[in-house]
């Protein structure tokens, strides 16, 4: 190679590298930009959510369960203020200190409960919030116990009890409870303002990080009524939304929403079996193919044999190092001399919860932005709109000193579901991703149509004067 086309090889090369180098900052910018709108710009003081809850005839549910309460409740209804409202509840005091026990002290009926999520203020790494669960024409008739009076009335602030033909009762009333809450932007976990206390992992939008992996985990619940329990939700992108999405006018077509169970993901570990026969591995593979859809048969060979839901540990290994807290296996029983059953630990705030599904809830949440668009269960059966009951995120909304919860159960008079549903924010959830169902961000788009331009430019420049040279 002479020396005149060994400069123009050599120029050449560093004009190509030049070229590759600006490729890889327009990507990087890319993902940057991705970057801030999902996470920066849009949580921001003054975001508002509305969450209503809705009686729903989903075909998709499985038989009815109707509460045992229901015509208790309604009697009390019935004589206190001649009225059929829309959905019933109980309101029951657990005592976590002794065991789980667990005391009904009042019946009532609401027309309409509602949940509002405001944002408070933003900094770097927090952003504080306020939970607020509103009542329309609530109605409560309560045990006349004078000590059950006193924790009503302290958990329940500003709802006045009054003497009612023979009956202790409360209402109509618009009334609304609201906590504060601070969350982390690094690992959303949720903190109690007023008390401190560690609650979990923020519910109403993933975390920009799960938005990026084709599955994610998120701890909906945990509680220790004799043995400690959490529920985990997965949500896998494969899983879209079974319907379109109406929030505030605006239609979010399915394909754009992300769903998951806890059902799946927060039964047990498994179970691994040792020393087995040719018969009796033949028995346990029928089993696993018939009972066990959601477990897989993992051979070991010499005659040992897993069947184990591997679910949640696949995904955890993709965001653990993100979560507010820690997965673990553990043995938890020996079945019989030659089979030891397993099960999945959650690890946080200095407990440890063994995985159990006690939501049943199926949630439904936006791709873009990660916005939890519904909450309903996978059966029809009670809400429990404050505990471990159906519907998660607001364990320890309601408390009386460390070791007392209120617990709320709400349920439709029909044997039908109720769901938890996002029908009004002010975010402007018409912005989509490209290629997405939604409207376009132009914003985005003009940004990376400025770094296309000025990527060709600087590349044709630099051409131009790599010829100028040889020339």
């Amino acid at each position: 190679m002479d020396i005149f086309n060994k400069n123009i090889y050599s120029l050449s090369v560093k004009n190509y590298l030049i070229f590759v180098l600006l490729c890889l900052i327009f990507f990087s910018s890319i993902k940057l930009v991705s970057y801030s709108t999902r996470e920066k710009k849009w949580v921001e003081p003054g975001l508002f959510f509305e969450y209503t809850l809705v009686i729903t005839a989903d075909p998709s549910l499985k038989s009815a369960m109707v509460n045992h309460s229901k015509s208790i409740v309604l009697d009390h209804l019935r004589k206190a203020f001649n009225v059929t409202p829309e959905f019933l509840l109980t309101f029951s005091i657990v005592n976590v200190s002794r065991k789980g026990i667990v005391r009904e002290v009042c019946w009532g009926g609401v027309d309409g409960i509602s949940l509002a999520v405001r944002i408070l203020g933003v900094d770097q790494d927090y952003f504080n919030a306020s939970l607020e669960l509103r009542f329309r024409n609530l109605r409560l008739v309560c045990s006349r116990d004078e000590l059950i009076r006193g924790e009503i009335s302290q958990a329940l602030k500003g709802l006045k009890l009054e003497d009612k033909e023979g009956l202790l009762v409360a209402g109509p009333i618009n009334y609304s409870v609201v906590k504060l809450v601070r969350v982390s932007r690094i690992n959303h976990e949720v903190i109690d303002i007023g008390t401190g206390a560690r609650l979990g992992e923020w519910i109403f939008w993933l975390h920009p990080e799960d938005l990026k992996r084709n599955s994610t985990a998120v701890l909906l619940s945990r509680y220790c009524l004799g043995p400690c329990i959490a529920s985990v939700l997965c949500l896998d992108s494969r899983e879209t939304g079974n319907r379109n999405y109406v929030v505030g006018g605006i239609i979010i077509d399915k394909s754009r929403a992300i769903s998951g169970c806890d059902v799946k993901c927060s039964i047990r570990y498994g179970t691994v079996y040792y020393n087995l026969t040719a018969d009796e591995k033949a028995r346990i593979v029928s089993l696993a193919k018939r009972l066990y859809p959601m477990f897989r048969l993992v051979d070991y060979g010499n005659g040992t044999v897993g069947l184990l839901n591997t679910t949640l540990l696949n995904v955890y290994e993709m965001v653990g190092d993100r979560k507010p807290w820690k997965l673990l296996i553990m043995e938890k029983r020996r079945y019989s001399y030659n089979s030891i059953g397993y099960t999945y630990i959650i690890e946080y705030n200095g407990g440890r919860y063994e995985t159990l599904p006690v939501n049943w809830v199926k949630m439904v949440y936006e791709k873009f932005y990660g916005v939890l668009l519904e909450a309903k269960p996978v059966e029809v059966r009670t809400l429990g709109l404050m505990f471990h009951g159906r519907l998660p995120g607001l364990a320890d909304f309601l408390t009386l000193g460390d070791d007392k919860l209120v617990v709320i159960k709400v349920f439709p008079l029909e044997p039908k579901a109720v769901a938890l549903r996002l029908t009004y924010t002010n975010l402007n959830l018409k912005v989509g991703m490209i290629g997405a169902p939604g409207k376009v961000d132009w914003k985005r788009l003009i940004t990376y149509a400025i770094i296309v331009v000025a990527t060709i430019s600087i590349f044709l420049a630099n051409l131009i004067k790599v010829k100028g040279r040889i020339r």
